[in-house]
């Protein structure tokens, strides 16, 4: 059985490894808050563009009102041609393309509107697995369900 002396001899010699194992740790958790802060922007841009395109559809597939349904169609165009662009991942990309490509052959009075609603739940869902694979984190943690 070690004796005091012996133990404290082995807290002496081993202090350096000790200081070292925490300094690379305080590395490690520099980089890590300093890489999530620059792709915290980022993060939060694509949930307000993703919102924005899944709220333009859903309008699309369900409004009973002709303007709304028109400026929804604007607005869903716009993020089409535009900002989704730049952030979309290839399964989001998709859903836009079946949705673009239905609603391109309807107008409001159109009785396959319908069909719409399913394209819109799929880019809805779409954006939710973009979201969780980029984010790396399952949305159940983010709003506390687990």
């Amino acid at each position: 059985m070690p004796t005091w002396l012996e133990f404290l001899e082995f807290l002496k010699s081993s202090a350096p490894i000790g200081a070292v194992v925490v300094f690379a740790w305080g590395v490690y958790q520099f980089y890590r808050s300093t890489e999530l802060g620059f792709r915290k922007p980022y993060w939060e841009k694509l949930l307000s563009l993703y919102v924005d395109a899944c709220s333009s559809a859903a309008t699309l597939a369900r409004t009973d009102n002709p303007q709304e349904w028109a400026q929804a169609r604007n607005v869903f165009w716009r993020m089409y041609y535009g900002p989704l662009c730049l952030v979309e991942d290839p399964q989001v990309e998709e859903a836009m393309v079946k949705f673009g490509e239905a609603l391109d052959l309807l107008n409001f009075e159109s009785p396959e509107r319908k069909q719409l609603e399913g394209l819109s739940l799929q880019l809805a869902y779409a954006c939710r697995d973009s979201i969780r694979a980029d984010w790396r984190v399952p949305l159940e943690v983010l709003t506390g369900q687990k």
